[in-house]
C-alpha cells in the first residue's frame, strides 16, 4: 500500500452505527383506524343548528351527495373518473369491479389507508386500447425536420399502409418499425393502452372510440395521417373510495420517543456496545460506513445533515452516542460513532480485501519459481512437473492464452522476444511462466489507419469530462471548509 499510495489512498470518512426508531402505526393504531372508517358504514346523529339530524351511512348516501361525503370525510378525493378494471387495486379488483351501484365493498388495507369502495356507475368502452402508424408531411405539426413528404404524398402513403394492414394484420408490428414518425410507440409496435376519452387529438379519439374492436382506417390529424387499428375496448367504472389514512397515534410517537431515549442514555451509562443494547431492546443496529464530511445522506434514514456535522465535530469521539430526532417526523435515530478513517491510505481492513490477493500471489510465485529450475522450456517443466503447452494465434490485441486466461505481461514478453528466443521466469496473473517465441506474424500494412484513429479518439474522449474533473481536484492546492457552514 506504501509502494502504491494513489491506488489506496482515501478521503477522511466516518464508520456509524444507527439504530432507527420508526413511527410506524401500532396494531392499535391500526385497529382504530380501521374503527373510525367502519363507524361512517352506519346511521350517525348530529346535532345541527340545535336540531338533531340523522346523517345515513356511507351506502346510503345519495348518489348527489357522495361528493361532499367524502370531502367531509375522506382523506382521499373524490375522482369522478371512469377507470378500467387494471386501474383499482390489484389485490382488491375482482371485488370491486363485480359491485352493483350502490353496494361498498371494504374496508381494506390499500397502500397505507383504509378503504371502503362504493360503486357508483358503470360505462362500456370507456377506455379503448389501439395501435397506429403516423405518417407525418413537411409543415405537420411537432414534425421530424427531416420529413420531406408533402401532405398528398402522406395521405397515399397511410393509404398504401392501410391495404398492406387489412391483407397482412400481422405485420402491423413492423410496419410501424418500418414507417411510423411516432417515436412515443415506435418500441410498442405503435400501441397505446387505456386511452381515456379526449386523451387524444379529436379526430383520433372519435374513430377509436366510435368503432368496434378489429377496426382499422386512415385518420387525418395536425400531426399527420394515422393508420388506425382498434384493438380492445375496456368496461369502466366510477367509485367512490373513503379512505384515511394508518398513521402512528400521540401514543405511539411517545412511546417511540420514550424508547430512542431511553437507548441513547444507557450507552452513555453503561457504555454498553449500542448493538448490545438495541438488540435486547428489540432494536436493529444498521451500519453507515464511509461518510464523508460533505455527505448529508445516511443509508437507511435519509438527508439528515445534523447526524453527519456532529459526527465530523472535534468533540464527537469514538464510541460517543447522539439521538437525533428526523427532521421528517418519521421518529428518531441513536448514532454511535464507530469509526475516524482520517485522509490518506485506506484502512487496512478495507484494502486488503483488494491487496491481500496480490500479496498471497507473490509469496505463491516465489515458491513456485524456486521448483522452475533449468535454462530451456523442457527443463524448467521436468523440474516442475509441467508440462510444455502450445498457445497459437495470440494477439496483443487480445491478449488470452487458450486454457489459462488473460496474461498481458506474458503475451507482451513473447512479442518483445523474437522468434526462437526464451524467456526468463514471468510472474503471470495466474502463474509462473516461462515462454519461447516460436513464430511472430506481422500484422499486414493497412492502407488507412483512419478506423483505428477514430475508435481510439473516441476511446480517449470517453469519459474525459470526469478524468479532468479528479485530475484538476488532485492538483489543486484548496481546503475545503464547505462541511462547516451547511
Amino acid at each position: 500500500m506504501k509502494k502504491n499510495p494513489k491506488k489506496y489512498k482515501a478521503e477522511a470518512s466516518r464508520d456509524l452505527e444507527v439504530v432507527f426508531v420508526e413511527n410506524k402505526p401500532s396494531a392499535q393504531d391500526e385497529a382504530e383506524v380501521k374503527k373510525s372508517i367502519e363507524a361512517l358504514l352506519v346511521p350517525s346523529v348530529k346535532l345541527v343548528e340545535g336540531k338533531t339530524d340523522t346523517i345515513p351511512g356511507f351506502a346510503n348516501v345519495p348518489v348527489a351527495e357522495v361528493p361532499s361525503f367524502i370531502a367531509e370525510n375522506s382523506e382521499v378525493p373524490y375522482d369522478s373518473t371512469f377507470v378500467p378494471k387494471g386501474q383499482l387495486p390489484v389485490e382488491f379488483a375482482q371485488q370491486i369491479s363485480a359491485l352493483a351501484p350502490g353496494q361498498v365493498f371494504g374496508p381494506y388495507n390499500n397502500n397505507g389507508y383504509y378503504t371502503v369502495t362504493r360503486m357508483i356507475a358503470k360505462k362500456p368502452g370507456a377506455s379503448v386500447k389501439a395501435s397506429h402508424i403516423l405518417i407525418g408531411y413537411k409543415g405537420a405539426q411537432m414534425a421530424d425536420g427531416k420529413i420531406t413528404l408533402t401532405k398528398e404524398q402522406a395521405k397515399a402513403k397511410a393509404e398504401e399502409l392501410l391495404a398492406k394492414v387489412n391483407a397482412n394484420p400481422a405485420s402491423f408490428g413492423q410496419l410501424v418499425m418500418e414507417n411510423s414518425n411516432d417515436p412515443g410507440s415506435m418500441n410498442n409496435q405503435g400501441v397505446y393502452d387505456n386511452i381515456a376519452p379526449n386523451q387524444m387529438v379529436k379526430p383520433f379519439n372519435d374513430f377509436i372510440f366510435n368503432n368496434p374492436i378489429g377496426k382499422t382506417g386512415v385518420v387525418e390529424t395536425d400531426f399527420g395521417f394515422h393508420v388506425i387499428k382498434v384493438l380492445d375496448k375496456y368496461d369502466g367504472v366510477r367509485v367512490a373510495n373513503l379512505a384515511k389514512k394508518i398513521q402512528p397515534s400521540e401514543t405511539t410517537i411517545d412511546a417511540n420517543f420514550q424508547k430512542a431515549t431511553k437507548l441513547e442514555m444507557d450507552a452513555r451509562d453503561t457504555k454498553k456496545p449500542l448493538a448490545d443494547l438495541a438488540k435486547a431492546a428489540g432494536l436493529t443496529v444498521t451500519p453507515a460506513n464511509k461518510i464523508g464530511e460533505n455527505d448529508d445522506n445516511i443509508p437507511g434514514v435519509g438527508a439528515e445533515r445534523e447526524i453527519v456535522r456532529w459526527a465530523y465535530n472535534d468533540d464527537t469521539k469514538v464510541g460517543d452516542v447522539k439521538k437525533f430526532d428526523l427532521s421528517s417526523a418519521k421518529g428518531s435515530v441513536v448514532v454511535a460513532l464507530k469509526t475516524i478513517n482520517a485522509k490518506g491510505v485506506l484502512p487496512l481492513e478495507e484494502a486488503k480485501l483488494s491487496v491481500l490477493p496480490v500479496i498471497r500471489n507473490e509469496k505463491k510465485a516465489k515458491i513456485i519459481r524456486e521448483k522452475m529450475q533449468g535454462a530451456t522450456l523442457e527443463a524448467v517443466a521436468q523440474k516442475a512437473g509441467a508440462t510444455v503447452a502450445n498457445a497459437t494465434g495470440v494477439t496483443l490485441a487480445n491478449p488470452m492464452i487458450m486454457g489459462v486466461g488473460p496474461e498481458m505481461k506474458v503475451v507482451g514478453k513473447a512479442f518483445g522476444l523474437g522468434a526462437g528466443k526464451t524467456s526468463k521466469l514471468i510472474d503471470g496473473q495466474s502463474g509462473v511462466f516461462m515462454v519461447r517465441t516460436k513464430n511472430v506474424e506481422v500484422a499486414p500494412a493497412q492502407p488507412s489507419q483512419a478506423a483505428m484513429v477514430a475508435r481510439l479518439n473516441g476511446q480517449g474522449r470517453s469519459g474525459i469530462e470526469n478524468r479532468l474533473s479528479i485530475a484538476l481536484k488532485d492538483k489543486a492546492d484548496i481546503e475545503d471548509n464547505r462541511s462547516k457552514f451547511y
